[in-house]
């Protein structure tokens, strides 16, 4: 039996230093919010006070606007605005000034200076152009992270909607293939995949599936130097999705896996022939108000096929490979036939089914100068039929499989004073798994020697009946909230930042094993007279109810030290408590 309790414990305190250079990528691991800081100055250098600065996001076609203080400086705060922007300054008696910037490497903030110059009387337009260098995906000094972004996803052969397979595509990261009871996983040095956390617009995200065209980006990072970084030790996979933006668009995309198309170690044997996977989905969004409230919306279906390797779909060199002769798998189709037990389900196709549904909704509204809000809406649903059949197992004993899931997230983030900014946000979700048997029937294995074709001998495990590992179910409620409070004093050269994280989780998993009864014949001739070796059952459910909370605080400065130079430093706390444990038995400790 495992314990599910823990005493609380304290994770050891982190201080972590990194020199960040300036290398162009993706936005910040984390978070989805930009911050535009900068000074504005005059023909004589001299900082100008009531210059009206706009950022316009080169993605979202969104524009925000402050005005300098008294020292020529200005701070605009973009939730998800993208990470490329143009500025545009603005003073009476001066010519409009324009500037690009984009956000660098792992950089805490874009710094901006705009010099502007007297108002000239324009000559002929002279246009110059030149192919600007694309932004990089490689990492900065300091760190160990990649970017990828949708359209580059897109030309690739993976399923870009699972991010547990996106993963695999940073080198040191390998890939843990999916089963009909285990969703796909990754490892990082060797590390087990719940050392693993997977991210969606700064929180955690416990499905890993998201609509391939609501996707914005993906970032792969295996290093925790940022103090606001936690609740991991192999990856983190930190995904950002779109938003609506002031102009309509959308995308849409399908992919098609043919098997027939397959060649290499395919084979016409369902135990070597591939799958045919169908998937179609799309993404839209828009202005329902422009500047101010803004709509995106994302469905996405796939459907794969793949043929059911089974003792009945075996051919005769497949049956040798896995120590069983034709004769023998023959015999014992026959004898288990004649028990009354079905070898296959009428109604139900040879090849294994699984449908994946993915959707999201998502609003973003700003509600002033110094708020937005974030609202987002998930919800997956996926089936598998059949499901749980062993190689040398018939048709009947497997069954079906269902997985449903949502959830909601929430984010406000405000900045006011001229240096304070506070990110707020939640989410609540729920995922229900359940699996069910296609047979309530006791399940019973046959121990079959058989005389090889090459001489020797194999012996084998051969199942029918029901299934001793159905049916289960389990409940899965998670909550997650995260505050972070910045603030930029003087000339904005550090920003200072505390926050909180608390992600409480229930679980209640019910996977009473043979719960129908299991006979074990020790050979054929044992299942012909029908004088079964043993028969074992569980008789009490096992039903697993429990809590587990984890929180941690964090403190922190990033330094803009100058001429590239990015210094990043502070101390985190984590801690993790468990209850719901049943109580101590002190016949264990003897």
């Amino acid at each position: 039996m495992i314990a599910l309790h823990r005493p609380l414990r304290l994770w050891p305190l982190v201080v972590a230093l990194a020199a960040v250079g300036a290398q162009a990528v993706g936005a910040q691991v984390g978070t989805t919010t930009d911050i535009i800081t900068g000074t504005v100055t005059g023909p004589d250098s001299q900082p100008l006070a009531g210059a009206v600065v706009v950022a316009t996001s080169l993605e979202t076609r969104v524009s925000r606007q402050r005005t300098t203080d008294l020292h020529g400086r200005f701070t605009i705060v973009f939730p998800d605005g993208g990470g490329r922007y143009e500025l545009t300054a603005r003073f009476i008696g001066m010519a409009p000034a324009q500037v690009s910037v984009a956000r660098q490497a792992d950089e805490d903030r874009i710094e901006a200076s705009i010099r502007m110059g007297l108002f000239a009387v324009p000559l002929e337009p002279v246009t110059v152009s030149a192919r600007s260098s694309a932004r990089s995906d490689g990492a900065g000094p300091g760190s160990t992270a990649r970017s990828f972004d949708p359209e580059r996803l897109a030309r690739l052969p993976i399923n870009a909607s699972d991010l547990n397979t996106v993963a695999t595509l940073q080198p040191g990261v390998l890939g843990i293939r999916e089963s009909d009871s285990t969703a796909t996983a990754f490892s990082v040095a060797g590390q087990r995949p719940t050392a693993n956390n997977i991210t969606l617009d700064g929180l955690s995200f416990g499905s890993g599936s998201v609509p391939q065209d609501a996707v914005r980006s993906i970032r792969v990072v295996t290093n925790a130097y940022d103090v606001a970084r936690g609740q991991f030790s192999g990856g983190l996979i930190a995904s950002t999705t779109r938003g609506g933006t002031n102009v309509p668009q959308g995308s849409f995309t399908y992919a098609l896996r043919d098997r027939s198309f397959a060649w290499g170690e395919a084979t016409a044997s369902p135990f070597g022939q591939g799958a045919t996977q169908n998937q179609l989905g799309g993404g839209m969004g828009g202005p329902i108000v422009p500047n101010r409230l803004f709509v995106f919306a994302a469905l996405q279906g796939r459907w794969r096929g793949q043929a059911l390797p089974s003792l009945a779909s075996a051919d005769p060199g497949t049956l040798v490979r896995l120590g069983v002769s034709p004769d023998s798998a023959a015999r014992f189709v026959a004898l288990a036939s004649a028990t009354g037990a079905p070898v296959t389900v009428s109604g139900r196709s040879d090849d294994r089914a699984t449908n994946n549904t993915l959707g999201l909704l998502r609003l973003d509204w700003q509600a002033s100068d110094v708020h937005t809000l974030t609202l987002r809406l998930d919800g997956s649903w996926e089936s598998q039929e059949p499901t749980r059949v062993g190689t040398l197992a018939v048709p009947a004993t497997g069954g079906t499989r269902t997985t449903r899931g949502g959830g909601l997230m929430a984010s406000l983030t405000s900045y006011f004073g001229g240096r304070f900014i506070n990110e707020l946000r939640g989410y609540v979700a729920r995922q229900h798994r359940e699996a069910r048997a296609f047979l309530a029937l006791p399940s019973a294995l046959v121990n079959v020697a058989s005389a090889l074709p090459n001489g020797g001998q194999g012996i084998a495990t051969l199942t029918f009946g029901g299934n001793g590992g159905l049916p289960q179910h389990s409940d899965n409620r998670s909550l997650e909230i995260a505050d972070e409070f910045s603030w930029l004093p003087g000339p904005t050269a550090h920003r200072l930042k505390v926050g909180v994280d608390v992600i409480g989780t229930r679980l209640e998993e019910s996977q009473t094993p043979n719960q129908f009864g299991t006979f074990i014949f020790p050979s054929l001739a044992a299942l012909a007279a029908g004088s079964p070796a043993t028969f074992t059952r569980t008789l009490v459910p096992q039903v697993h109810p429990g809590t587990a909370w984890n929180s941690a605080v964090y403190a922190g400065d990033t330094w803009r030290a100058g001429g590239g130079l990015q210094l990043t430093y502070g101390a985190r706390l984590e801690a993790a408590h468990f209850s719901g444990a049943p109580p101590h038995n002190h016949a264990v400790d003897s």
